[in-house]
């Protein structure tokens, strides 16, 4: 009954081969989800599976033509050249089931369709919150395999311990890691504020899988969104700055 729930739709021909996966919902600091649209955007990945449940929040989406449609998730997907991955695979979406039962089962479906795409390994993303201002994020990596794990962290060179850290990865970013096959995810630390983008945050993750996997995940792009932020930010400070000194000389004025 639950499982007869789950549509699995697919919206064009793609032969998936040795691929690789990258999952990106959102979430704290909503750092799997820019990576996931970064990926999609800038390497033109074609969207090739749409999957729906009845048990997704109960709420329509509204896309770039204004049209109302039931929420999903999609799997886009692109050939690439590499010495392991024929394949790059992202799965993603905007909404997560609440319930974790269905999840689970849902899970177990997806991990079906991984299988039919061939998919060799997988790769995770999330965010640690942090209530407090930092001058550097600090990254964490933990697998569903202890020698994935030695692999990235040696190429990494990294000496941080999540256990020390993290006890659980909340939704889709982290339930993905019950996979039958290795599953990696990349924690960085970001702030705990609603609506907060981290682009810096985002950019050391995939910093982190271009390096560990030599892929060529888009990373100049985040570089140049980030001095926008940057000089964005400068203009206001300025700004505020600029109102601080008015508001001082018309104290001195009226005085």
């Amino acid at each position: 009954m639950i499982r007869k729930s789950i549509e699995i739709k697919k919206l064009k021909k793609f032969n998936s081969n040795n691929a690789i996966l990258l999952v990106g919902f959102p979430g704290i600091g909503n750092v799997a989800k820019i990576i996931a649209n970064v990926t999609i955007e800038h390497m033109k990945l074609k969207e090739i599976y749409r999957i729906y449940s009845k048990f997704m929040p109960a709420n329509v989406m509204i896309n770039k033509n204004e049209i109302a449609e039931k929420p999903y998730w999609s799997i886009y997907g692109k050939k690439i050249r590499h010495k392991d991955f024929s394949t790059l695979l992202v799965f993603t979406g905007l909404i997560q089931i609440n319930d974790p039962f269905v999840t689970n089962i849902v899970v177990e479906e997806l991990f079906k369709l991984f299988k039919k795409l061939n998919v060799k390994k997988i790769i995770t993303a999330a965010g640690i919150g942090l209530e407090v201002i930092k001058e550097n994020f600090e990254l964490f990596v933990t697998s569903n395999n202890e020698d994935e794990l030695k692999f990235v962290k040696k190429k990494l060179k990294l000496k941080t311990k999540v256990s020390n850290y993290v006890t659980q990865i909340n939704g889709m970013n982290g339930v993905i890691l019950q996979a039958p096959f290795p599953s990696v995810s990349f924690l960085v630390e970001t702030y705990a504020m609603p609506y907060y983008f981290g682009l810096k945050e985002a950019r050391i993750v995939i910093d982190a899988i271009n390096t560990a996997y030599n892929l060529k995940l888009p990373i100049k792009v985040l570089d140049e969104e980030i001095k926008k932020l940057e000089e964005e930010v400068k203009v206001l400070k300025d700004m505020e700055r600029a109102k601080e000194e008015l508001q001082k000389k018309e104290l001195n004025y009226i005085g």
